[in-house]
C-alpha cells in the first residue's frame, strides 16, 4: 500500500508539475484521470487473476494497454510499472482467497477497481 500510495503521489505531482501554470479544475482533471489509470489497471489485473491468466501473460497484457504509452517518460513509465506490479501482486494474492462464481468475477473485478480509484483521489487531492 505504501508503495501504491508514493507511486500515486509521484504521478499526481509529475502531471501538476507537466502543467505548469495550468488552473486547479485542469490539475483536478489530471488527478482523476491518474486515479481512473489506477483504478482500469486494478480492474484488469484481478480479473485477469481470477479467470485464470497466468501471471506473465497478464503482466504483458497489463504493459501494453498501461505501461507502453508512458514507457518513453521514465517518471511515468517507473509510476506506471509500479502500479502494474502492485496490482498484480494484489490481485495474485488474494486469488486464492477467494469463493466467487465465475459469474461474480466482472463484478468483483469492477468494485475492486472502483475502490482503487476513490482510494486514490482521497489521498491524493489532501
Amino acid at each position: 500500500m505504501k508503495t501504491w500510495i508514493t507511486a500515486a503521489c509521484l504521478a499526481a505531482l509529475c502531471a501538476s508539475s507537466a502543467q505548469a501554470g495550468a488552473d486547479n479544475e485542469t490539475k483536478a482533471k489530471n488527478l482523476k484521470a491518474f486515479c481512473n489509470f489506477s483504478g482500469n489497471i486494478a480492474h484488469d489485473a484481478v480479473l485477469g487473476s481470477l479467470k485464470g491468466e497466468k501471471r506473465p501473460d497478464l503482466k504483458k497484457k497489463l504493459d501494453e494497454q498501461y505501461f507502453q504509452p508512458f514507457a518513453e517518460d521514465k517518471n511515468l513509465a517507473g509510476i506506471m510499472r509500479s502500479q502494474i506490479d502492485n496490482s498484480l501482486k494484489k490481485a495474485y494474492g488474494m486469488r486464492g482467497k477467494l469463493k466467487l462464481k465465475p459469474s461474480e468475477y466482472e463484478g468483483f473485478a469492477y468494485e475492486i477497481g472502483k475502490a482503487e480509484a476513490e482510494v486514490c483521489m482521497e489521498v491524493l487531492s489532501k
